[in-house]
């Protein structure tokens, strides 16, 4: 199989994470009533420990990930089966069909899948947070909801990773992580250049299609690949 469809699938794969939504709303919530809090220097402090926070949660999974799955692929061949290429295929479809249908509550705003109790529970700790520890750990818990939907991404993008013995590991890791809170600096930077978190809601809700037309594009192509991997296996 070459080099070619493990690097697709990588590439796929760390789309799909800067694309998910709870974590940058919120960071915007959180960035939003630490300026109004704090001075601006101790309100980029604790935007830092939140993306220190967001890494470290994609950095843990990642790294759970490989190691469950090193010893998976290495001693059981367990990525040769042809099974889990249509398995995942048919999860990657029904991801997409989430993704355009339900990722996104029916409202104007850009309300997620996540129950409003928990909804209310993470607002309620983005406003409160006032200590690295406290934007470290918001920053770090704000991904697990999304788990449903990425925990497949992962366990693909690490299995092709884990096989690709031309592939650098370490970088590749570590450029997923980085790649991951790209739309959280996308957004301080719009703070920074004084617009308020009415106005970044207001663009994000713009972008909502955008959002769900892209996840569910980039998790058919997901199931594109896993079907060549399964016929290619047959």
């Amino acid at each position: 199989m070459g080099i070619i469809i493990p690097v697709i699938i990588l590439i796929l794969s760390m789309l799909i994470q800067p694309m998910m939504q709870l974590t940058p709303g919120v960071f915007s919530i959180f960035y939003h009533y630490a300026l109004g809090k704090f001075s601006s220097k101790k309100a980029d402090d604790l935007c830092l420990y939140f993306l220190l926070g967001a890494e470290t949660f994609v950095g843990v999974v990642w790294m759970a990930f490989y190691l469950i799955l090193y010893y998976l692929v290495v001693y059981t061949n367990v990525a040769s089966y042809q099974f889990w290429a249509w398995l995942l295929a048919g999860v990657f479809v029904a991801e997409a069909v989430v993704m355009l249908f339900f990722y996104y509550r029916k409202s104007k705003t850009t309300e997620l899948f996540i129950s409003r109790g928990m909804a209310k529970k993470i607002g309620v700790r983005a406003r409160k947070a006032k200590n690295r520890s406290d934007a470290f750990v918001l920053g770090f818990v704000a991904g697990m909801p999304e788990l449903i939907f990425t925990m497949p991404v992962y366990l693909v993008a690490v299995t092709k990773l884990i096989g690709a013995v031309d592939l650098p590991k370490s970088p590749v890791i570590i450029l997923a992580i980085v790649v991951s809170v790209i739309p959280l600096l996308l957004i301080r930077r719009l703070f920074r250049s004084d617009h308020n978190l009415a106005e970044i809601e207001k663009k994000r809700v713009k972008m909502k299609g955008f959002f769900k037309i892209g996840l569910a594009v980039l998790y058919l192509l997901l199931a594109g690949v896993m079907v060549y991997i399964g016929v290619r296996n047959g």
